[in-house]
């Protein structure tokens, strides 16, 4: 059973048959009053750097090969009565994720109230479980992937300023380049958004500010995380994007945050 660091203004159900790839999924969100196009525009900007992000596999979690994860395709958000609603297709992620994205969710419900978020499947909803609300000591963070075969060099305990260094088993071309901070700015907008939040901060208050410039310096990557204030499952994260560059990009050999 999926459960939240917060306490959520609102109840979180979804179908545990999610685990499994490939899913059209629902996202839906019934809201106490008719929704106005703001409140859609408000969610679906919260929505946003969670697509971003799961389309890099950072939110494979520990089970779920990462270069396998992802949402192929969202579109806007459509409302229908008080229901402000997504169509995601072909999705493979950590049902944690939908934690994450409900932990989001609660300033937004501050302004536009809601009583329930729905995460079903698109075609077969059936046997839907409730998520705990406001665990004390609850991890809500989808895990680094349990197969990485790099070196990993990495304390929790993060500074504010750190830098990330990657070594690859080449140098990348100038194509594999883009490639790789392509998925990098995927990933990056999550943790610029407060999706790695720590209870009982508010998500404003627990970001990371990455820097605009990724160096390549022969088969290595650097870039440097300011202002960072995010739970340390952002970097789990991080590792599970490096391991999908690592499958369809250019092997990495060794992750080290210094």
């Amino acid at each position: 059973m999926l459960t939240t660091q917060y306490r959520l203004p609102f109840r979180l159900v979804y179908q545990n048959e999610l685990a499994s790839p490939g899913h059209d999924i629902l996202l839906r969100l019934h809201l106490d009053n008719t929704p106005t196009q703001d409140a859609a525009d408000t969610f679906n900007a919260s929505v946003l750097p969670l697509m971003l992000a799961m389309t890099t596999g950072a939110f494979a979690g520990n089970a779920i090969a990462p270069w396998t994860s992802t949402v192929r395709n969202w579109g806007e958000p459509t409302i229908d009565g008080n229901v402000v609603q997504w169509t995601l297709e072909a999705v493979n992620c950590d049902l944690r994720a939908w934690i994450v994205l409900a932990q989001h969710f609660i300033e937004d419900a501050a302004n536009y109230p809601v009583n329930k978020m729905e995460v079903l499947d698109a075609h077969q909803v059936f046997g839907l479980v409730g998520a705990v609300s406001s665990s004390l000591g609850a991890n809500p963070y989808p895990a680094r992937w349990s197969g990485i075969d790099f070196l990993v060099d990495f304390d929790a305990d993060l500074s504010k300023f750190f830098t990330v260094r990657v070594v690859f088993a080449h140098e990348p071309s100038p194509e594999e380049q883009e490639m790789i901070v392509e998925d990098l700015y995927g990933w990056a907008p999550a943790l610029m958004n407060g999706f790695y939040a720590v209870a009982p901060l508010s998500r404003d208050d627990c970001i990371g500010i990455p820097d605009e410039d990724i160096a390549f310096i022969g088969n290595e990557l650097e870039w440097t995380i300011g202002s960072f204030r995010a739970d340390p499952a952002a970097i789990d994260g991080l590792m599970n994007v490096f391991m999908s560059i690592s499958r369809k990009i250019d092997p990495v050999l060794e992750f080290h945050v210094e």
